[in-house]
């Protein structure tokens, strides 16, 4: 093999070698725009997670102004209310203890006039049988 064969066949080893680079080349060109894309999703997914997240966290914010509301209602009025419930109940139980023994002494005071009456009616039919 003379020098002008082996200069041809090295480059024609030369011309396959740039060509499969090329080949190459165009490959990760290919790659590079499908991770550029892949990028720009992830990008898009993140914005909308960080939106998400931001009303979350509003969301959130305004649970905890609710509760902190009922929290001091309850604390303010509903505490209260349940307080003079109380009070008021210890009073009505008062009261209705003092009515019973007022009625328990009625009774009492009415089933005496009742035997007094019977006694004097019977009195009364004696001395009238005696005329």
């Amino acid at each position: 093999m003379n020098n002008e064969e082996l200069i041809l066949q090295m480059l024609t080893e030369l011309k396959n070698g740039v060509t499969e680079l090329k080949n190459d080349v165009t490959e990760l060109k290919s790659d590079v725009t499908e991770l550029k894309s892949d990028v720009t999703e992830l990008k898009s997914d993140v914005t909308e997670l960080k939106s998400d997240m931001s009303d979350v966290k509003k969301t959130i914010n305004d649970i905890d102004e609710r509760t902190t509301r009922i929290e001091l209602h309850l604390e303010n009025v509903t505490d209260k209310n349940v307080l003079l419930l109380m009070e008021q109940h210890g009073l009505i139980t008062d009261n209705v203890k003092e009515g019973q023994e007022k009625i328990n002494t009625l009774i009492f005071d009415v089933d005496n006039l009742k035997r007094v009456a019977i006694s004097h009616s019977k009195d009364i039919n004696k001395l009238m049988g005696v005329k």
